[in-house]
Formats: structure tokens, sequence, C-alpha cells
């Protein structure tokens, strides 16, 4: 599929099992074409910050539910960064066959391995992160649950960890990871939302908007990242 960023994707439609290239995941490249403007801006800044990072080092990315890679292969091209793409099995070939056709930035590599939110992380998921990238993952009120063990988990061993959560609203039931959040100590300290292309039709008036919230713990939330 075509993107933005001239990149291509092999991105096949099944339902349940979020391999289809969704409203968030192009959200998540019209956020990152924001991330590299300057000057900051409002909703942005973190993210940005965090940019600046990867002219010193590579940052270390992780994306949680990754479908089919778009958003996480995305920001591989853009910025200097170690990405590690998850998700369930189900997803392992398209994610693989997309990694192996991906064109990183200079300096950057992508990986993809399977991981089952609430799960003990493997020992390359120990990784300490910069970045957690989420895309349209908190619709299943169930597995949010296990996602958001998972985000604590991750925290638990990278404090100062940024938490990029991007979504299309749909339902009140979305409304249950976000008070799962905050009962783990995450606290939102940026939010941002961003309308995305759309021609409005008699059938279709409604705009598109993605939603984007930037969590850390909350102990951190006002320190530096």
């Amino acid at each position: 599929m075509p993107g933005i960023f001239g990149m291509s994707a092999v991105s096949p439609v099944s339902g349940a099992n979020r391999l289809d290239v969704r409203d968030a995941s192009l959200g998540f490249l019209l956020y990152f074409r924001q991330g590299l403007q300057t000057p900051l801006t409002p909703g942005v800044a973190s993210f940005q910050n965090l940019l600046q990072t990867s002219k010193v080092r590579r940052l270390q990315v992780l994306e949680l539910g990754a479908g089919c890679g778009i958003v996480g292969i995305a920001l591989a091209q853009l910025v200097k960064c170690d990405l590690l793409l998850t998700d369930l099995e189900d997803a392992e070939d398209i994610l693989a066959r997309n990694v192996q056709s991906a064109t990183p930035a200079p300096g950057s590599t992508l990986q993809a391995e399977v991981l089952a939110w609430g799960s003990g992380l493997s020992d390359r998921s120990n990784t300490k992160f910069d970045l957690v990238l989420v895309s349209d993952c908190i619709y299943n009120p169930d597995s949010s649950l296990h996602l958001v063990e998972t985000l604590r988990q991750l925290a638990a061993h990278s404090r100062h960890v940024l938490i990029l959560v991007g979504f299309k609203r749909r339902h009140e039931a979305d409304t249950i990871f976000f008070q799962r959040m905050q009962d783990t100590d995450f606290e939102v300290i940026e939010t941002c939302h961003l309308p995305l292309p759309h021609s409005v039709t008699e059938q279709d008036a409604t705009w598109p908007t993605v939603e984007f919230y930037a969590y850390r713990l909350a102990s951190l939330a006002a320190g530096p990242g």
C-alpha cells in the first residue's frame, strides 16, 4: 500500500486479526510528519524532544500490536532507531515479509517477534526502550487489561519510556483502557487530535479523527524525559 512517506507494505484485510491498515496507522504517519517539523508543536512536543535524542544515539523503539507493521516501519524510515515490531502469531508472516522488504533509514534496524500481552517479556523485549507505539489496540476491553499489564512491565524496566497511544474512537468501551492506565500510575502528558484526509459525502459526513495520548509514569511525568 503506498503511504504518505512513499512506503509500501503488504496489508491484507482480515477483520478481527488487525492485519488491515486502520485509520490510526494513517494518523500516526501524520503525527510523525508533525513531529519532524520545527518549532515544537503543542501535543507533539514530547515526541519531538525524543527525536532530538536520535541525533546522538539510536532510539530503542517497540511497537505493540503492530499488525502489518506500517507504523513502526514508517518511523524506522524517518528516524535512526532500533525498532522491534510485535504482535500475535497470526501476524508473524506478514510482519516478516514487510520487515524484509522495508528500507529503514541509515543506521536503523527492524526486527519482528511474537508477543502476547500480559505474558512475561522475552529477553529482547527487556531492552530499555525510549518509545512504545500503540496503534489502534484499545478497542477490546478484555485485551486492554493485558495491554496495560504489558505496558506496566515495560515501564518497570524502562522508567523514562514514552508511550504513544493512537486510536480512532469507536465506542464507550474505549474509555476502559484510559481508566486502567490511570489506575496503573500512568499519566497523560500530552494529547493531540489529527483529522484524516477525507471526502465528505451524504453517506459519510463525519470527518474521521485520530486521537493521540502520550503517557509516562505519573512519578516521572513532571520531570525530564
